[in-house]
Parts: C-alpha cells; structure tokens; sequence
C-alpha cells in the first residue's frame, strides 16, 4: 500500500506543471510613464499570466519586469524582450529565474 500512495505521489508531482517566471532588471527607468511605455511594448497577455512593471530605484534610474508564462510549456525568451525593451529606449540588463509556480 506505501509503495502504490508513493507511486502516486511522485506520478502527481511530475503532472503538476511549472510556468516559467522570471524578474528582469531594467536601466534607464525613472518614472511611471517609463513603466507604463515598457508595460505597454512587452506585456502580451496571449503570453503571459503575469506582467508587472515597476520602478525599483528613481534615482538610480532602475526599474523591473516580473513575468510569468501563461503556457506551462512556454519559455520567456529574453532576447525578444530585451528587443522590446530596447525599442523603448531603455535597456535591459539581467533576469533571474524564480522558483516556478504550480498551474
């Protein structure tokens, strides 16, 4: 009986799936206006559950993108939005991958 409850346990973890998530760091921000023409060039709601933008540090001029994939099978390609970012005027500068949500 423990053998088949673990079976299904670990059958249950590998179904769960993971959306990728990551935070990329910005230069060039300072305002919610620049948060706001980011928001608008990179956030695809097609693509992503989650699409925030957000000024961390004025006057260091440093903002943030949290983005989180809507497909659990999709990536975030960070070439594409570092393009995109970039079409804004501002340049982004590295992302971090956080630990995966649970969809």
């Amino acid at each position: 009986m423990k053998l088949i409850l673990a079976s299904m346990a670990l059958i249950a973890m590998s179904v769960a799936a993971h959306a990728e998530d990551k935070t990329c760091k910005v230069k060039g921000m300072h305002c919610a206006d620049c948060a706001e023409t980011v928001h608008e060039k990179v956030c695809d709601q097609a693509k992503y559950s989650t699409c925030d933008v957000k000024i961390i540090n004025e006057k260091k001029e440093l903002g943030q993108i949290h983005l989180i994939t809507k497909d659990n099978t999709a990536k975030i390609d960070e070439n594409v939005v570092s393009a995109a970012v970039k079409d804004t005027g501002y340049e982004m500068q590295k992302c971090k991958t956080n630990k995966g949500k649970k969809i």
